[in-house]
């Protein structure tokens, strides 16, 4: 056994109470406070619109020409005479352009008073109405605008009929609406309104975020990006369907920040930079009640810079990117805000900068359209300024000769190379009549093979070989006795059975799938050929689209010898069983809306689940025992285990309990990466929840989970078979450590 053991908390991110700020005045640009007195010039910028009329009260902002900085450009409200008046500003050419659409550029001088006119071109007139989810319009909305899904920023309020109105926006922009206790809106394209208004429904119940950011000395910080949420989301279903958007503010003269639409009892990413400061990420947990508040504090931004060269040392244009701390994880799409990421394309003389990288360990690779690649790690601290000119080459490989036991030649087998999370992945190559195989344009950095047999019946690899670097020597890589996919599992659809839907699911070692779809009556199928071992066998009927929208019915296991045919012989899905779930919260009263998914024990790949609509649901199961699985809205359903019986009805009453939050670090770095996994909770001995999940990442997984407090123990059965066993008390503080769950070699 394992005990669970507490793991430091980033206390940047960790909710708390505010605490008093140091009395200094607010941060300025960096740039400009670091210039001579004499070198400080004022901008006056005058918004006009196309008419030439001042235009009151638009947000207008100042970028320098030359700069990639996200976070150097400074955005003001023009007053009530349409001017916009920057001071200080350090000499040099800019950018000024209004939220709204229209830009022009600026040579500021020193030691005057320059002044430039910002016209806005005649747009699209955006008008509308804001309403709830039951349609009720919602007075003093928040209609934001952006370019994009992060970077959308406050343009107007609904007024007290819950109407608002945009004069003259430039199209290709994203309109939304956010209002405190709910969701925001779907966003609608600019051109949409060229029809005339449209309605913002704002979807469902949230809350929100408070919070300041202070800058590196622990000062509040104004002009602060803030955000939450996943970028570039899209959103589905319903006659609102359209882009999810980012809820963002800049922060104001006291670093405060205001953020409606985050969602209840879950853990939430919210994203946070400023000009000289390191892109921040942390998490957020908003309850029902009083806004959350959460302070940020900023550290001193890491800069890397440099200039990407071909083999012949001439200037190359690159995509460069960099892995740093607040990356998601190898594999996992980045949703973070696109300034909060550090990717992007060089100019045509190569050079490059990143200017918001937090300190640690940093891998930075650099790739063109020829398979020229190099890449490099960095161990950085706070404001350190790094230079790395990467040379692109393609000539690096590893390359070497796939053979069986008996050294006979293995064709038309593919070779894939994966590297540390950011390391560039040269293309697969797939074996020829003699084995042999080449993997070009690798960087240089150290790779694991994965070996996958020909054909697409099976799609996990083979075999694997760790710690391989780019080298002249060839590799000699060798599929041992068995490996080679041999066996196969046929059998036939019972003529009488329904066939809509259904499924064969064979699960393999490490939780690898192979299923045989499309089924008919009355006719034969084949899973194969297929690696021996023991396989868990499944028979499934999807029902709808939604999350776990199947019924599941498990057909035992097999163990299969090298070359045997394993026949199922007729099978059919068995008479279903009816269960009604009853769910009230904690104080008796019927939930509103859940969907509670169910596992059905000994079933390789899960269960089904019950949509709960005040309190009352009812769904089709097939027979077997089943325990509560997975519950959304940060609810917390513990329940013994239930039986379901074809042809009867099962009634079961949930309640919603009372619960705490809590995070579980799973490193199943031990057993392999690409492994199935089964969870069992048990509090004082009896079995409450199970649980199936697949590990497809190196790197340690991180679970949210509600618990009630008492104690509990984690039987965890992974994909070799072994299973492990990790007891855990659960306070009922919402605050405690993370629950580590190592499994050993």
């Amino acid at each position: 056994t394992s005990t669970p053991s507490p793991l430091a908390r980033d206390t940047a991110a960790v909710n708390r109470g505010a605490e008093p700020a140091p009395e200094r005045a607010p941060a300025g640009p960096v740039a400009a406070a670091a210039a001579p007195a004499d070198a400080i010039a004022t901008l006056s910028v005058q918004v006009r619109w196309s008419d030439g009329g001042p235009a009151p009260a638009m947000w207008v902002c100042l970028a320098p020409a030359d700069s990639a900085d996200w976070f150097a450009q400074r955005w003001l409200l023009a007053d009530r005479f349409g001017v916009a008046l920057y001071r200080p500003v350090t000499p040099g050419a800019y950018e000024v352009r209004c939220r709204l659409g229209g830009s022009a550029a600026v040579e500021v001088a020193a030691g005057t008073v320059n002044e430039v006119e910002l016209r806005i071109p005649a747009g699209i007139d955006v008008r509308g109405t804001v309403v709830d989810p039951e349609g009720r319009l919602v007075p003093d909305a928040c209609i934001v605008l952006g370019t994009g899904s992060d970077d959308a920023l406050e343009v107007a309020r609904t007024d007290g009929n819950g109407a608002f109105f945009l004069r003259s926006v430039a199209a290709g922009g994203l309109v939304a609406a956010f209002a405190d206790g709910f969701a925001g809106s779907a966003a609608r394209p600019v051109r949409e309104f060229e029809q005339g208004a449209l309605e913002l429904r704002l979807m469902g119940l949230a809350g929100v975020v408070t919070g300041r950011v202070l800058d590196a000395d622990g000062r509040p910080l104004a002009g602060a990006w803030v955000a939450h949420g996943y970028s570039h989301t899209a959103m589905v279903g319903g006659p609102d369907a359209g882009r999810a958007i980012l809820r963002t503010e800049l922060t104001d003269a006291t670093g405060s920040f205001r953020l409606q639409g985050v969602p209840f009892a879950q853990p939430w990413p919210l994203h946070a930079g400023a000009v000289g400061h390191a892109a921040w990420r942390g998490e957020v947990r908003v309850t029902a009640g009083e806004p959350e508040f959460v302070e940020v504090r900023l550290r001193r931004a890491v800069r890397l810079h440099g200039t990407v060269h071909d083999a012949a040392g001439q200037p190359q244009r690159a995509h460069v990117h960099v892995v740093d701390a607040n990356a998601p994880g190898e594999g996992i799409a980045d949703q973070r805000p696109s300034w909060s990421r550090a990717a992007a394309f060089t100019r045509a003389d190569g050079m490059f900068e990143f200017a918001n990288l937090p300190a640690g360990d940093l891998l930075a690779a650099a790739t063109d359209h020829q398979g020229g690649v190099d890449s490099r790690s960095f161990e950085a601290g706070d404001g350190d300024d790094l230079t790395w000119d990467p040379v692109l080459a393609s000539e690096r490989e590893i390359h070497g000769r796939l053979v069986d036991r008996a050294g006979a030649a293995l064709a038309g087998w593919r070779i894939v190379a994966h590297g540390d999370e950011g390391v560039p992945t040269p293309d697969s190559a797939t074996t020829g009549d003699d084995g042999a195989f080449e993997l070009r344009g690798c960087a240089p950095a150290v790779y694991e093979l994965f070996v996958y047999a020909p054909g697409d019946a099976w799609h996990a690899p083979i075999l694997r070989r760790p710690e391989v670097r780019p080298s002249p020597t060839p590799v000699e890589l060798v599929v041992g006795d068995g490996a080679v996919p041999s066996c196969r599992v046929v059998g036939r659809l019972a003529a009488d059975a329904a066939a809509d839907g259904l499924a064969v699911v064979l699960v393999g070692p490490g939780g690898h799938v192979a299923m045989a779809t499309d089924l008919v009556a009355g006719e034969p199928f084949e899973l194969g050929p297929l690696p021996a071992g023991t396989y868990q066998l499944q028979l499934q009927q999807s029902r709808g689209k939604g999350f776990c929208a199947q019924v599941v019915c498990g057909l035992g296991s097999c163990t299969l010898a090298p070359g045997q045919r394993h026949d199922l012989g007729d099978i059919r899905m068995p008479a279903l069983g009816e269960v009604e779930v009853r769910l009230v919260d904690a104080a008796g009263d019927p939930v509103a809306r859940a969907d509670v998914v169910f596992g059905l024990l000994g079933a390789p790949m899960g269960g089904s689940a019950v949509a709960i609509r005040d309190g009352h649901g009812l769904a089709e199961f097939g027979p077997g025992s089943y325990l509560p699985s997975y519950v959304g809205d940060g609810l917390c359903i513990e329940h013994p285990p239930f039986e379901v019986t074809g042809g009867r009805r099962t009634i079961v009453s949930l309640v919603a309990a009372a619960s705490v939050h809590r995070q579980v670090r799973y490193d199943l770095g031990a057993v392999g990466w690409t492994t199935r996994a089964f969870a069992t909770w048990r509090k004082d001995g009896r079995a409450l929840r199970w649980q199936w999940f697949s590990f497809w990442q190196e790197k340690p997984t991180v679970h949210d989970e509600q618990f009630t407090p008492g104690v509990w123990e984690l039987e965890l059965e992974v994909g070799d078979g072994s299973r492990h066993r990790f007891p855990f008390v659960v306070t009922a503080d919402d605050t405690g450590p993370i629950l580590e769950v190592v499994v050993p070699k």
